[in-house]
């Protein structure tokens, strides 16, 4: 995982039974993982669209069996939506959310990150790999805005960075956002719920919103690469 060392086992080893969401769970590897450490918890995981043989719950056993191990008893439930559009839970229900690798891929990111926080239950905490840059992409904007290159906040004319525009709530919001490890690209975004709602009060500018995909075409190469989506914010006065 990109949190960091165990920093997600030392949150779930203070919980009982708790419920635990990955937001694009990708091919499972990870929930099966924490499944073995912690069979009395409930797992949820959410995937845009099947993909490869990840169809179904029962598709943990493909997973395991591809990694040499065994399907715990814990209990897993898995869904397929865009989870940019909103998560399909009640409010309040999960103990510690995860994503790795996904909220870049997402449109409205402030919107998932303010559904992130309404289904967690006072106390949960989230771990968000929120955004990485690379230095191969001239669109990745790296050298004005590396903390999330994907996710830009305008103030009038002004590019300001994420943490910065979340200190605004620091009475608010108990958060930390750093690079796991220090001198790496990948930027985290750890949440801890300690109030009932969060608005951002960032309008999203679709129109400026950039999907980055369609625009790589790097030459030799008969693959396309993933870059995300590039989502523009314009942060309220």
């Amino acid at each position: 995982v990109r949190f960091g060392d165990n920093l997600i086992q030392k949150e779930l080893d203070d919980r009982i039974a708790p419920r635990v969401l990955e937001i694009g769970f990708g091919a499972g590897k990870c929930l099966l993982d924490l499944m073995k450490l912690y069979p009395d918890a409930d797992f949820y995981g959410v995937n845009e669209k099947p993909q490869g043989y990840m169809r179904g719950p029962e598709d943990f056993r493909k997973v395991a069996r591809r990694f040499g191990t065994r399907v715990p008893k814990a209990r897993v439930h898995i869904k397929f939506f865009d989870a940019g559009k909103g998560l399909r839970y009640k409010s309040g229900f999960f103990d510690v959310i995860i994503s790795q690798v996904a909220i870049h891929y997402v449109g409205d990111k402030a919107r998932l990150l303010e559904e992130v926080w309404r289904v967690l239950k006072p106390g949960g905490k989230a771990f968000l790999h929120i955004d990485s840059y690379n230095k191969y992409s001239p669109l990745d904007f790296m050298h004005v805005n590396r903390e999330t290159p994907r996710f830009l906040i305008f103030k009038g004319d002004k590019l300001i960075k994420l943490s910065d525009h979340l200190k605004r709530y620091k009475n608010d919001i108990k958060f930390k956002m750093k690079h796991v490890p220090p001198s790496s690209s990948h930027a985290v975004l750890i949440l801890t719920k300690d109030r009932p709602s969060l608005d951002l009060k960032l309008n999203y500018d679709r129109e400026a919103t950039l999907y980055l995909t369609p625009m790589i075409n790097l030459k030799g190469l008969d693959k396309r690469f993933w870059w995300g989506t590039r989502s523009v914010y314009r942060a309220a006065k």
